[in-house]
């Protein structure tokens, strides 16, 4: 009967002599068979749902670390534009030269 569960071998040969002699033995029997298979098909479902989430959470690890390094560039870029706005090198800011920058060119509109 293990054989026969567990691999699906033989399955008509070894149940059919003891449905012949009882005919419930057929429910007890397919029912086992169907519990098994669906064990086996849960196992199998549960190893691949656990390689998608694996999967998913190095990717959104990875998309997040591409995100930081893309803030930490965009803010490189916005300092150069502050140390090329302080015109006297002070390392302050003063109205006159932020205006001065802003409608001088797009360089400063752009970044």
């Amino acid at each position: 009967m293990f054989q026969t569960l567990l691999t699906g071998d033989s399955w008509g040969a070894r149940t059919l002599p003891f449905i012949k002699k009882e005919p419930l033995f057929f429910c007890l029997s397919a029912c086992s068979f169907v519990i098994v298979q669906l064990g086996f098909t849960n196992l199998v479902l549960s190893n691949i749902m656990d390689s998608a989430v694996e999967q998913r959470e190095s990717m959104v690890q990875e998309a997040a670390e591409a995100r930081l390094r893309e803030e930490q560039h965009e803010i490189r870029k916005f300092y150069v534009v502050l140390e090329e706005m302080d015109e006297d090198k002070s390392g302050s800011l003063t109205i006159d030269e932020t205006m001065h920058k802003f409608y001088e060119g797009n360089e400063f509109q752009d970044k």
